[in-house]
């Protein structure tokens, strides 16, 4: 999935956008997105490929996980499954 450009919306808007595309740039984006007066959008890039692990896992999530994938590589997204398995 490729995400919008959060600061090009924001300014179409007048909305402040922060980026954040390295962890160094994060607590500024973070200061500046909190200082501004007004609305704000702090962007935070993150690596799309890492998955988030919740504190428990149920057997639907296990379950889900290969019907996501399946349903991926049937759609022509191959290479994303393999990257996701790396």
């Amino acid at each position: 999935m490729v995400n919008p450009d959060f600061a090009k919306l924001a300014g179409v808007m007048n909305i402040a956008a922060c980026e954040a595309k390295e962890p160094k740039d994060l607590a500024q984006a973070l200061r500046n997105g909190f200082n501004h007066d007004g609305p704000a959008i702090i962007d935070i890039f993150t690596d799309p490929n890492v998955l988030a692990m919740p504190p428990t896992i149920k057997l639907e999530q296990v379950i889900g996980m290969p019907n996501s994938m399946a349903k991926l590589m049937m759609n022509g997204k191959t290479a994303e499954v393999i990257e996701t398995d790396k």
